[in-house]
């Protein structure tokens, strides 16, 4: 998700580093309905979502995640 106002640019970035996996352009610098929902307070904010669908963590870092997801990918 993104919290930037400028939607060509978030096309031109999503593009540039082929971004596969779906995007969100809040559009509102962080103000906007989705931004709210997921109490979102700064970028990068990264989730991952377990198979059934529920939040099994959240975290600023990659690094932090990508264990996570590791463990989750091997099950």
């Amino acid at each position: 998700m993104s919290i930037d106002t400028d939607k060509k640019a978030f096309e031109r970035i999503v593009a540039a580093k082929k971004i596969n996996w779906p995007q969100i352009l809040d559009g509102n610098f962080g103000s906007g309905e989705v931004a709210r929902l997921f109490n979102l307070r700064g970028t990068p904010l990264l989730y991952l979502i377990d198979r059934e669908g529920k939040i099994s963590a959240k975290s600023h870092s990659a690094e932090t995640i990508k264990p996570l997801l590791e463990a989750m990918v091997q099950h």
